[in-house]
């Protein structure tokens, strides 16, 4: 299993603030995961909208 560690940095409209947010992938075979995030990404009202979420998606793509 092969790991990865990534800091993003973005506008949080939910802390309305800015976060450096750390995710860490996980690839188990060809896909990458998310195995930690330190914001609330996956239940994130702002989602769509959030910078540092599309960096996330980029980052599950490889």
């Amino acid at each position: 299993m092969v790991e990865k560690e990534v800091f993003y940095n973005g506008f949080c409209r939910c802390q309305n603030q800015g976060r450096i947010v750390l995710c860490v992938y996980v690839k188990d075979g060809e896909k990458w995961q998310i195995d930690e995030i330190d914001c609330g990404y996956e239940a994130c009202p702002h989602r769509d909208s959030c910078e540092v979420a599309r960096a996330v998606e980029e980052g599950l793509r490889g």
